[in-house]
């Protein structure tokens, strides 16, 4: 998984660094929260992610409580 993770992070660094200042500056409409830049999208992705990760470290802290 970690093998996995490295190779989609260097895919998303490449594709982020192509991408321009531009379409980081466009409004796109988003079906729930309207009119969004490309930055706002970055952020809501990274928030997103983020929320997972959280849920990720909860769940192996209460598996490893449950199995010491």
């Amino acid at each position: 998984m970690r093998e996995q993770w490295r190779a989609l992070k260097a895919r998303i660094d490449e594709a982020l660094a192509a991408l321009p200042d531009s379409e980081l500056d466009r409004e796109r409409r988003h079906p729930r929260r309207g009119l969004l830049t490309g930055r706002e999208v970055l952020i809501v992705v990274a928030r997103h992610a983020a929320e997972h990760w959280g849920q990720v470290q909860l769940t192996r802290d209460l598996v490893g409580a449950r199995n010491p």
